[in-house]
């Protein structure tokens, strides 16, 4: 695993805009794991610039989210599914229905979580050429996140 530490907030979020900026240029229809809340909206923030100032391009990638408040409507304004519309979906050029988040109105919260589950193992081992030549992210049915680099890992 590779640590990168920056002086920061902002160089962090620029940096992390650029591992996920290459990974798109690199590989189009990336499977992307994103999380929510405040840590990630200067993210979301840079990469919205990128779209916008240099024509990144998300119409053809996937999204996964991490979690969902139990009991809180994709259209409630404190759901998760609010916020990543607001600060990320609804301002780059991403097709809605590539971006997933489970439910938190489901019924059966086991078997939402179960059917999630299997919709991100279906993406499973979508290879993402990465930010060094040579590395590549590997998101496995697991959800861990193993990286290669130069043949290390």
């Amino acid at each position: 695993m590779e640590i990168i530490i920056q002086s920061s907030l902002e160089m962090a979020a620029r940096a992390v805009a650029d591992v996920i900026a290459q990974a798109l240029l690199a590989e189009p229809r990336v499977v992307l794991g994103l999380a929510t809340g405040c840590t990630m909206q200067p993210v979301y923030d840079q990469l919205v610039r990128k779209h916008h100032q240099d024509g990144l391009d998300f119409s053809r990638c996937t999204t996964f989210n991490l979690d969902e408040y139990i009991g809180l409507a994709a259209d409630d304004p404190r759901s998760y599914h609010h916020f990543m519309r607001h600060h990320f979906f609804d301002r780059v050029n991403i097709e809605l229905s590539h971006t997933h988040l489970p439910d938190g109105m489901a019924s059966d919260l086991r078997a939402e979580c179960a059917n999630y589950e299997r919709l991100i193992a279906s993406m499973a081992a979508s290879i993402c050429r990465s930010w060094e030549s040579g590395s590549t992210v590997i998101s496995d049915s697991t959800n861990r996140i193993r990286r290669s680099i130069h043949g290390r890992g």
